[in-house]
């Protein structure tokens, strides 16, 4: 993946954003906005397979499998074949055979392993990046766009299943937030929030097992026992989440993403991926658990496993260079 599409990949994400940004390497890009500081930026390239990336990345290789049979890794000989074909042109009809390197295309169940093994590979190698920048995010580009989905839900859906429900992967990620750059249905090529699009649907399944909990055990029900409970599960499940009160609304942030209860009981999703203004504090971990509370937390895990719930969260790329 060159600079130019680094680039391309970084303003997919960032470009309605005033940054200053700064090429480099470990990582990619850095970023200063005026007020919310530096942060860096890692972009990466998604393939299917090793084969792929080989097809992609070096220079004459299509060609010189097609024309000369000649492989530059021992893989390629099984996995890149060669097969003739005939292109039909549909302003003439003309029918023009060809050689040519057909490519199956990966189901997006078989993608999402291969995303999660890089994100835990970019977060171990992020430990190594600039310690004075505020976070790094990652960004991973489909250019091949091998990732093709109907809607945005079915890669989450995929991702939960992978995960059998468990937040582990940014448990431990150093990693602030991770972007998906991909195709999906009539939309054309969206910007997919891994780690946001995790964090709400874990409220949302929250609140499902909140709402049955609650009603099993007769309890009362109040905004304040609700949010004292959503507080201590998002502690325990994602560390570094964040909160903040401001004239009765009552915010949860991780990752690039706000979860906002007003004080009208509404429930706001909010993008933040720079310009954050708010006053955030971390949430403690140390908190006394009641009777109720634990009784959520030991919901049987297989149950909650099957317990899915997304909103989704995307928005699309605008169609300018390859990103």
């Amino acid at each position: 993946m060159n600079k130019i599409e680094e680039r391309a990949a970084l303003d997919a994400v960032f470009g309605i954003y005033p940054l200053i940004i700064k090429e480099q390497e470990r990582p990619d890009f850095r970023c200063l906005h005026p007020t919310t500081g530096e942060f860096g930026v890692e972009v990466t390239e998604f393939h299917a397979s090793e084969s792929d990336a080989r097809l992609r990345n070096i220079r004459n290789y299509p060609l010189d499998i097609i024309k000369n049979g000649k492989y530059r890794h021992k893989d390629d000989v099984g996995e890149i074949c060669v097969e003739e074909v005939v292109y039909h042109v549909a302003a003439t009809g003309q029918q023009i055979p060809l050689r040519a390197i057909p490519r199956r295309v990966p189901t997006v169940r078989e993608c999402v392993p291969k995303i999660v093994d890089m994100i835990n590979d970019k977060g171990m190698k992020c430990a190594g990046y600039d310690s004075d920048l505020r976070s790094t995010d990652l960004i991973i580009s489909d250019l091949n766009n091998a990732v093709r989905l109907n809607r945005v839900g079915e890669f989450l859906g995929c991702l939960h299943d992978y995960l059998c429900g468990s937040s582990a992967v940014v448990m431990v990620s150093p990693l602030r937030e991770v972007y998906l750059l991909c195709l999906c249905g009539e939309i054309g090529r969206v910007c997919i929030p891994i780690y946001g699009n995790l964090f709400v649907g874990e409220i949302a399944v929250f609140d499902e097992i909140y709402s049955r909990h609650i009603s099993a055990l007769s309890e009362d029900n109040t905004v304040g026992r609700y949010l004292a409970t959503l507080a201590a599960h998002l502690a325990a499940r994602f560390p570094g989440t964040v909160f903040s009160e401001s004239e009765g609304d009552v915010s949860f942030k991780f990752a690039s993403t706000v979860w906002t209860l007003s004080a009208e009981q509404k429930v706001f999703i909010t993008d933040m991926r720079c310009g954050d203004e708010l006053a955030w504090e971390a949430l403690s971990s140390e908190s006394n658990v009641d009777p109720f509370q634990a009784s959520i937390f030991n919901d049987p895990e297989q149950g909650r496993v099957n317990e899915f719930r997304c909103y989704e969260l995307h928005f699309p790329v605008p169609e300018t260079r390859p990103c």
